[in-house]
């Protein structure tokens, strides 16, 4: 899950000695100028310390729902988010953030069609990172998708800031990403079955089919994001 960074709750501040990167942040590296790559990997190295995850419960509810495929998964979520009657205002925007997400997801639901025979499973709920030319990838995929002979994956991205929302061209490098990690962990992979979800937008961006050409700019880009991490 890619969850945009939204400001949720304070954690201390902290500067990363190994080059790491979301996948996400990496799709809006491949499209960015020299000064907005520089700012990127500043952010990267330097996290600002009330960033964290807003949504996790409700790709969880979403995830969840993928794989049986029943509405009381969502309505369940959405009776227990309303029930907590939160008293102060953070809590209550964080309240109707979960509900929003849920909504925006029912509404696109239909468009995620996988090929005869697929399924949804549930994967490791602390996936290894996708190391490439000495860069930490953080590609977390919500789910992977199986057949009887081939693996792929499921990323749902979650958040309303416009910088954290996909492009079509950011979604091909964090599609090549997703297809990357689900060879690099899984084994057989495909591309028919990588999906990148963008809910907020309510568009799924499958996976390019040609991906050999990505994956090198891709390890272009780590090797400048490792000779930029120090200052």
């Amino acid at each position: 899950m890619e969850v945009g960074s939204e400001t949720s709750y304070p954690t201390p501040p902290v500067v990363r000695d190994t080059p790491r990167m979301s996948v996400n942040k990496l799709g809006e590296y491949m499209q960015a100028g020299v000064s907005r790559r520089r700012k990127i990997i500043q952010q990267q190295r330097e996290p600002k310390p009330f960033i964290g995850p807003r949504y996790t419960a409700a790709a969880r509810a979403i995830a969840s729902f993928l794989v049986t495929r029943e509405e009381s998964v969502l309505d369940a979520f959405e009776a227990k988010v309303r029930a907590q009657q939160p008293k102060s205002k953070w809590k209550r925007e964080q309240a109707d953030l979960l509900l929003e997400a849920v909504a925006s997801f029912r509404r696109m639901a239909g468009s995620i069609v996988l090929p005869p025979g697929a399924k949804f499973v549930t994967g490791s709920p602390k996936p290894k990172k996708l190391k490439v030319r000495g860069v930490e990838l953080s590609v977390c995929p919500d789910l992977l998708v199986r057949t009887a002979s081939h693996t792929g994956a499921l990323k749902l991205v979650l958040s309303k800031t416009k910088s954290y929302q996909l492009t079509a061209k950011s979604a091909e490098y964090v599609g090549t990403c997703l297809h990357h990690f689900v060879e690099a962990t899984q084994g057989e992979a495909s591309t028919k079955l990588c999906f990148v979800v963008d809910v907020f937008q309510g568009v799924v961006f499958k996976a390019p089919t040609s991906y050999r050409r990505r994956r090198q700019e891709v390890e272009d880009a780590c090797d400048e994001i490792a000779r930029g991490w120090l200052p």
